[in-house]
């Protein structure tokens, strides 16, 4: 009975069960990733690490390329030394990026120079680091070049101390003289720098201007930098916790909360069945659109929700928030989010790595059907980390824990058959559209349409058993009938005009003019067309009443031929 079975299964052999290879747009880079920043439309950053040097994972921030298809391996490596960078901020011109360390800041430089010294790059000797010719090998170039921008005593990056405790969130105002940061006992506070004109070091925290319950775990300024828009790891569910709020940077206090109606803590909450009743929620991210709209996004008892909410403004200093849309992006708990810079778009990620894309509305429009666009449940083997979006908003990069990064597009793309099957489309709609307008002008338009409608019961089918549908048709009777309607009506015209003249009688046609044959057919209608013009100049004008009430024929002065 401990016979082994025998092998029934081939999808079994080790060939089948190797591990598949990494699709073009997935690439690992040897260390947990935390954070990560756009640097334009295609280089990117990452930033991670493992740590203590003890545990053989170096802290770094890497620079990489995608090209809509390929994530190009780290081609350049700035080390940290013994921290791992917590989060990157990238400065309003993309110029530096802020790395958090806990509760101390470092500022880097972001520079376009890759002829860079590889001595240059701060612990590119290291033993976890593979030499520079190996990790950039067939990679070309990097594009940026990242290095402290003020050293310390000892050769590291100069840090400034920001808060005793660790920073989880921080954003830079528009045109970046302040930082918001969100620290992990709740508080919210504002930077600012010792030397506006030197913006490489000496961060302070200058005022604190709220505070939630539990830690912050999302922060954005407003487009006009007056206030700041933040979320908390508190529970959303409980009536005294703002979950999402509005702060004023110049008042320092609260100006609204947004209470999300999908949390809803269930009346009676009590006996047996408390704890199936309970809620669990809490926000994950809130960020303003370009058109003045906020987009969150909530976990509500292990699932996602997206919800776009609008200003309701009723005094100077009052202003409230609907929701005019929302959905259910994911059923599993978000544990990374990022939205676009205009707002119109949110990425998710997810506690079981997966990247779930969510259509907010375009700019301007106040749709109330967000929908999602896509989702990609095998983008990570375990729980996203980070999500940023590109500056022009059309590719969104995760990152994990499992030390994997994946590109992917933010925006529709349509494939080259849709392509091609929408050409053919067009053009067969182009040629129905082009014999119907030819068939409606030879009937006649809607006139021939008419008569066809009433002759069709007289049409038979020809000996092929086809329909011929200029059948009774016939060009030269019609030019017939046209011309004998028109010598009947210069006929009543003349014979009007004789009438009211009290002229004599049209001479009797000729019998050499009856018996002229084909010449005196070939000229009829144009003799009839000059008698009816030589009788209508004879009409006399109507009479009109002048002003003294009699009725004259008109100016007796004025040429007849006027007349």
């Amino acid at each position: 009975r401990h016979a082994p079975l025998p092998h029934r299964f081939p999808h079994d052999s080790p060939a089948a069960m190797a591990p598949k290879k990494p699709k073009p747009n997935t690439k690992k880079f040897g260390m947990p990733l935390y954070a990560s920043a756009w640097a334009d439309e295609r280089s990117l950053l990452v930033a991670g690490g493992g740590g203590k040097k003890s545990s053989g994972i170096p802290n770094r921030v890497c620079v990489a390329t995608f090209d809509g298809e390929t994530l190009s391996e780290p081609l350049f490596s700035c080390h940290t030394d013994e921290t791992a960078p917590q989060a990157l901020v990238m400065f309003p011109d993309n110029s530096r990026v802020l790395c958090v360390f806990g509760g101390d800041v470092a500022v880097y430089d972001v520079t376009r120079d890759p002829a860079t010294a590889e001595d240059e790059a701060l612990g590119e000797d290291e033993n976890a680091d593979p030499p520079a010719s190996q990790s950039r090998a067939g990679a070309g170039a990097s594009p940026y070049v990242v290095k402290p921008a003020r050293l310390a005593a000892d050769g590291s990056a100069a840090r400034s101390t920001v808060a005793d405790c660790d920073v989880k969130c921080a954003a830079f105002s528009s045109d970046g003289a302040k930082l918001a940061v969100g620290l992990e006992d709740g508080r919210v506070c504002i930077c600012e720098w010792a030397d506006d004109d030197d913006r490489a070091g000496g961060l302070t925290l200058t005022k604190e201007v709220g505070a939630h319950a539990d830690a912050v775990t999302c922060v954005s300024f407003s487009p006009d930098d007056k206030s700041v828009l933040t979320t908390s790891a508190e529970s959303a569910a409980v009536p005294e916790n703002a979950g999402a709020a509005l702060w004023s940077v110049e008042k320092n206090k609260r100006l609204f909360a947004f209470r999300d109606p999908a949390v809803s803590v269930p009346r009676g909450n009590t006996g047996k069945n408390a704890k199936a009743k309970r809620v669990v929620a809490s926000y994950r991210l809130a960020a303003f659109r370009a058109d003045g709209d906020v987009v969150t996004v909530l976990n509500v008892n292990g699932e996602g929700f997206v919800s776009r909410w609008t200003p309701e403004v009723s005094k100077p200093d009052d202003v409230s928030w609907t929701i005019v849309g929302s959905i259910r992006a994911t059923r599993d708990p978000v544990s990374a989010a990022s939205a676009s810079f205009d707002g119109a778009r949110v990425g998710l990620g997810t506690s079981e790595g997966a990247v779930v894309l969510v259509d907010v509305g375009e700019t301007g429009t106040k749709t109330k059907r967000l929908r999602v666009r896509a989702c990609d449940n095998s983008a990570h083997m375990i729980f996203v980390t980070t999500l940023a979006f590109s500056t022009d908003g059309g590719y969104v990069l995760s990152g994990s824990a499992d030390a994997s990064a994946r590109c992917a597009f933010a925006r529709r793309q349509i494939s080259a058959a849709a392509a091609f099957a929408r050409v053919l489309f067009s053009f067969a709609l182009l040629a129905l559209s082009f014999l119907f307008l030819t068939l409606f002008l030879r009937r006649g338009g809607v006139a021939g349409f008419a008569a066809m409608k009433d002759t069709r019961g007289s049409i038979a089918p020809d000996a092929d058993g086809g329909l011929d549908l200029m059948q009774g048709l016939d060009l030269a009777d019609a030019a017939a009938q046209a011309r004998e309607a028109l010598r009947e009506m210069a006929e009543d015209a003349g014979r009007v005009a004789r009438d009211e003249e009290g002229a004599a009688p049209a001479p009797t046609p000729t019998p050499s003019d009856e018996t002229s044959g084909g010449v005196a057919e070939d000229t009829e209608d144009a003799e009839d067309a000059d008698t009816f013009s030589r009788e209508a100049s004879r009409i006399e004008p109507d009479p009109v009443e002048d002003a003294s009430g009699r009725m004259t024929a008109g100016d007796e002065e004025a040429p007849r031929e006027e007349l």
